[in-house]
């Protein structure tokens, strides 16, 4: 093909609902750490401690849960790409198909 007649795709992806959910998940993270702190805050060994520990293991259970929501978040929007990736696929092969028809129909001009 000459240049100047290549064919491109463009498609759009909204990735408003992925941003609030990562922001969401953002917060619960730093909201468990302000907790974790907290509750430590007055014990010099709050590893020794058995309440201590158990807001530590609270806190690393919040943090899990939000960051295992950032990744399904994240999943989601791979599969929303594939998908729209692979239907713009079919599209310009379409086209494609059919500049080619016409070409040969009617002559690249």
């Amino acid at each position: 093909m000459p240049k100047g007649d290549e064919v491109t795709t463009k498609f759009r992806v909204d990735i408003s609902e992925l941003k609030a959910n990562i922001s969401t998940a953002n917060k619960e993270i730093k909201s468990a750490n302000a907790t974790f702190k907290e509750a430590s805050s007055g014990m010099e060994d709050w590893e020794s401690s058995t309440t201590g520990l158990e807001a530590k293991i609270k806190q690393m259970t919040s943090v899990l849960g939000s960051e295992k929501s950032k990744l399904e978040s994240y999943k989601q929007q791979l599969v929303a790409i594939t998908d729209a990736e692979a239907e713009n696929g079919k599209r310009a092969d379409e086209l494609r198909v059919a500049y080619q028809q016409a070409c040969d129909q009617f002559g690249k001009n």
